[in-house]
């Protein structure tokens, strides 16, 4: 059986960043400029996929008026927390790994 290569990862984002992306997105928002928190958000998620920036992505695109990328967001939301468990649980299933 031939493995697949684990694709590369580029640099991880400092937190020193990821605390000015906040704060960025932070003062957008109060300010009003969704489009502009978006931009910082959608930037915060690519960077960590993490739940937090996504839902603050959700936030803007509901304030912007976009329901259909709202719903799209929060599919994204469910397969990247849930995905990762099933996939895991079918994997044990077929004997691949075994659960602790």
């Amino acid at each position: 059986m031939r493995r697949v290569p684990i694709p590369r990862r580029g640099p991880a984002i400092t937190q020193q960043a990821l605390n000015l992306l906040g704060e960025e997105f932070r003062a957008a928002f109060a300010q009003g400029d969704f489009m502009r928190a978006l931009k910082f958000a959608t930037q915060a998620w690519e960077a960590t996929r993490s739940p937090q920036p996504l839902a603050d992505v959700a936030l803007c695109q509901m304030r912007l008026g976009r329901a259909m990328q709202v719903l799209i967001v929060g599919i994204i939301a469910v397969n990247e927390s849930v995905g990762p468990v099933l996939f895991r649980r079918g994997l044990s299933r077929a004997g691949e790994i075994i659960d602790p």
